[in-house]
């Protein structure tokens, strides 16, 4: 089946080669195998080996080769992935191993609390939260398969990352945790029950993440956006800055 799949994706291709050119091939890989494949990494690794434009057509069309290579592999891969390691895997290649991310505008998932996890991807996958990638990648997981992933990164181990924070800022934004977010984040942000772990986030998916909550773009409960507009018109974007800084210079 696998190796049926991945020959009909690639006369596709090909087909497309001829009468669009090579942006087209990578669209056309990367749309017949998130459709073939949507519950497994093919479509992930696809979707992410395409992501760059720029690359060069002897780059894409060694990519193409590769492809090639799987149809003649393709049974050796053929295990359904339906434990949650496996599904989780497939998070890896933009979340890190474990759900521990090394890239900065991409948050660990390690140590997620596991019903915020399945609101979170059932929000990206009804199109509720946005997002350029997450809306896409969601959509194909099932219901069981989301919430066995939860659990899964709920297990993990949260490692902060190591990043450079202002200390005055962070004083600040001390102060701003205690008044308007200690209670539903308790230690300083390093309790994940009920949310994702804060202490030690990646600083630049946080700001990003406030900020949308702050322009009401990512949806959230009135509580929450309570607390966001009130350290907003006290303190502007000075008061986000200032959490960020807090919650980055915890280890």
């Amino acid at each position: 089946m696998l190796r049926t799949l991945l020959g009909r994706a690639l006369a596709r291709v090909i087909s497309a080669c001829r009468e669009k050119g090579v942006f087209a091939i990578v669209q056309t890989v990367r749309e017949r195998f998130c459709e073939s494949f949507p519950n497994d990494r093919w479509g992930m690794v696809v979707f992410l080996l395409t992501q760059d434009r720029g690359k060069t057509m002897r780059n894409k069309i060694g990519f193409l080769v590769l492809l090639g290579g799987l149809v003649v592999a393709g049974n050796s891969f053929a295990a359904d992935p339906t434990t949650p390691e496996m599904l989780a895997n497939a998070c890896a290649g933009c979340h890190g191993t474990n759900g521990v991310s090394v890239g900065p505008s991409i948050p660990t998932l390690a140590g997620i609390d596991a019903d915020y996890f399945t609101s979170a991807m059932q929000g990206y996958k009804k199109g509720e939260w946005a997002s350029t990638v997450m809306v896409r990648l969601a959509k194909p997981y099932s219901d069981d398969e989301i919430t066995a992933m939860g659990a899964f990164f709920a297990k993990q181990k949260f490692v902060p990352a190591n990043q450079k924070t202002d200390p005055a800022k962070a004083k600040l934004g001390e102060t701003l945790h205690n008044q308007q977010c200690e209670k539903c984040h308790e230690n300083g942000g390093s309790s994940g029950e009920g949310a994702g772990i804060l202490a030690g986030q990646w600083m630049l998916y946080l700001h990003a993440t406030l900020d949308d909550y702050a322009s009401g773009t990512r949806p959230t409960d009135k509580k929450m956006k309570s607390k966001v507009d009130a350290v907003v018109n006290e303190h502007k974007d000075t008061g986000i800055e200032a959490l960020v800084h807090f919650y980055g210079s915890k280890k």
